[in-house]
């Protein structure tokens, strides 16, 4: 099942806590590329000397990141070439708004998230969370999305992520191919609905 809110909570105490300045450092200067056991603590205003050496290094080497059992809650990595591998990852709220995505996510909570205007080619999300997630405008070409999950399990309604305007040529939901998502559209959802 999806990562939960109390799941991770009470994890946090056991992760090492970095900042995304030093976030950066590690991709960039140590060239590591697997970060496991992290609670990554975003900035409220990202430092951007720092962020434009991520995104400098990004582009010219694009290295795979992978991370696991991470908690980046509300990190931000928008605009960005990503290619990520994550694997019992915390990313509720978090910005990959413009980012130009890889994606690979097994058990991983995207609550909120911002896919705005992304490029999601192919991705994978399986076992995942996604309930208000926002892929507007994005370009989803070809992902699938599996065994996931549109409800909070302290709400008894679902809330869906919102596909409006997106390109959502060739994606599936739980193996059924859907030609149209939009906010209006939200009963495409209800057989893939985690119970």
């Amino acid at each position: 099942m999806p990562i939960e809110n109390t799941k991770k909570a009470e994890e946090k105490e056991r992760f090492e806590t970095i900042s995304y300045d030093q976030l950066v450092d590690l991709i960039v200067d140590a060239g590591q590329t697997l970060f496991q056991n992290k609670l990554i603590k975003p900035e409220e205003s990202p430092s951007k000397e720092k962020y434009m050496k991520l995104k400098n290094y990004l582009t010219e080497e694009q290295p795979q990141l992978e991370f696991q059992r991470a908690v980046m809650e509300g990190i931000y990595l928008a605009e960005l070439p990503l290619n990520l591998r994550l694997n019992d990852v915390f990313l509720g709220e978090a910005n990959f708004q413009k980012s130009d995505i890889k994606l690979n996510a097994l058990d991983v909570y995207f609550g909120g998230a911002n896919f705005k205007g992304s490029k999601l080619n192919r991705a994978w999300f399986i076992d995942t969370f996604l309930a208000g997630a926002r892929f507007d405008d994005a370009d989803l070409t070809d992902t699938a999305i599996m065994h996931s999950s549109y409800r909070d399990p302290t709400n008894t309604e679902p809330s869906f992520p919102i596909f409006t305007d997106a390109n959502v040529k060739g994606v599936t939901v739980e193996g059924k191919p859907y030609q149209q998502f939009d906010e209006f559209n939200k009963a495409l959802f209800e057989d893939a609905i985690d119970e």
